[in-house]
């Protein structure tokens, strides 16, 4: 393919075609280079279409195909694709989209596994890493951490200076932290006792 050829649908074969629109109007224009290369695009291409000012880069790896300003599912489909393929949404982010808050403008967060090489690209995402997502996870559209795990982690993003981070080294040892930060946060009226973080109220007893 040529360096400044124009990229149309026609270059997509013939029996990927169809899919092409689905998939821009499900992630809301947003694509990442695998998905790219999926449809045919070469990186010469996709370069080609960048410099052309067709597309715009939005994060590593994640392009826009389209010009001008994200709307926030944009941004958000953008984090996830960034994320790698076991991301959610989370603390800020996931509470907008469990209505616990009001949606304002600002980075999308995102917790990734532990292992994950994301990092935080500012004023877009901001990167939280677990050894427990598994168990703080929930498939929504989009993906993101539970209830529950939202609530205790804006509380816990909100320390006094009397807390102490509680240092881990497996998900056992993460989880039964998460519940006890929900009991401190709970007896000192910072949020709701709507529940334990899942997956530890069957695990950790009060005495814990």
């Amino acid at each position: 393919m040529p360096l400044h050829k124009r990229w149309s649908e026609e270059s997509i074969p013939a029996e990927q075609r169809p899919s092409w629109p689905v998939l821009l109007a499900e992630q809301h224009g947003v694509v990442n280079t695998r998905q790219l290369r999926a449809y045919g695009h070469s990186v010469a291409d996709i370069e080609a279409n960048l410099d052309a000012g067709r597309w715009q880069r939005v994060l590593p790896r994640v392009y826009a195909m389209f010009t001008g300003t994200l709307s926030r599912p944009a941004k958000i489909q953008a984090a996830l694709k960034y994320g790698g393929g076991h991301v959610v949404l989370s603390h800020r982010t996931a509470a907008e989209e469990w209505g616990l808050l009001p949606v304002i403008e600002g980075p999308v967060e995102i917790t990734v596994p532990y292992t994950s090489s994301a990092v935080s690209c500012p004023p877009l995402v901001i990167v939280h890493r677990s050894r427990a997502l598994p168990h703080i996870a929930i498939r929504t559209s989009p993906p993101r951490t539970r209830m529950t795990d939202t609530i205790i982690d804006l509380a816990t993003a909100q320390r006094t200076p009397k807390w102490r981070p509680i240092p881990w080294s497996t998900s056992s040892v993460e989880a039964k932290s998460r519940w006890r930060r929900w009991r401190i946060a709970c007896s000192s009226g910072r949020l709701s006792a709507t529940g334990p973080p899942s997956g530890t109220a069957s695990r950790f007893s009060a005495a814990d």
